[in-house]
C-alpha cells in the first residue's frame, strides 16, 4: 500500500484530536499505534518506536487515571486496611517506575508497605515483594545500596517465612 498517503491521513487525525482537545485519549494512542506500525512496514524502527512509545505512554496515563479512580472507590468502601488497596498501591507504583517517575513510585510502594505490614505483619511474602519492588525501583534510579538494602529484606523475610512453615507440626 501507500505508506506516506497512510501516515498523512493518520497524521491529520491527530491534528482533529488535539484540535478537539483530545491529547491523551484512547483514540490517540490507537492513531499512534497505527503510525508506528506503519512505520514498521516501512522497515524505519527507530520512527515505529518513537510512535509506539507516545502510544504506550498514554495508555499508561489512562491505566493509572483508572487506578487512581479505582483506589479512591475502594478506600470508600473498605478503608484503608484492605488487601485489594495494597494491590492498586502497587498497579500505580508500577506505572509510575514505568514512567520513570521514581519518586512518586517509591511513595505509592512505601503505601503499599505500610498497609502490608499492617495487614500481613512485616514476615509475610507480600512484605517480602513489596520491598522486591522498593528494590527495584531504586535500583532503576542507580541508587544500588538503597537497591540492594530493599532487595536484602526481601530475602531475609522470605528466609524467616519458610523457616516458619517448615517448623509446623504435620498434619497427619
Amino acid at each position: 500500500g501507500d505508506f506516506n498517503k497512510a501516515i498523512l491521513h493518520y497524521s491529520k487525525s491527530l491534528e482533529i484530536y488535539t484540535k478537539i482537545g483530545l491529547k491523551e485519549n484512547i483514540n490517540v494512542a490507537v492513531t499512534y499505534s497505527k503510525i508506528g506500525f506503519v512505520y514498521d512496514e516501512k522497515e524505519e524502527e527507530e520512527k515505529a518506536m518513537h510512535y509506539f512509545k507516545k502510544a504506550l505512554r498514554i495508555d499508561r496515563m489512562l491505566a493509572l487515571e483508572y487506578f487512581e479512580k479505582a483506589l479512591t472507590m475502594y478506600i470508600n468502601i473498605y478503608g484503608e486496611n484492605h488487601s485489594d488497596i495494597i494491590l492498586l498501591y502497587c498497579n500505580i507504583g508500577l506505572i509510575w517506575k514505568d514512567l520513570k517517575n521514581y519518586k512518586k513510585a517509591l511513595q505509592y510502594y512505601h503505601k503499599a508497605l505500610s498497609e502490608s505490614t499492617t495487614l500481613f505483619g512485616e514476615v509475610h511474602p507480600q512484605t517480602a515483594s513489596l520491598y522486591n519492588n522498593l528494590g527495584m525501583v531504586w535500583n532503576d534510579s542507580c541508587q544500588r545500596d538503597s537497591a540492594i538494602e530493599n532487595y536484602n529484606k526481601a530475602l531475609t523475610i522470605l528466609i524467616v517465612y519458610i523457616k516458619k512453615l517448615t517448623r509446623r507440626k504435620p498434619l497427619f
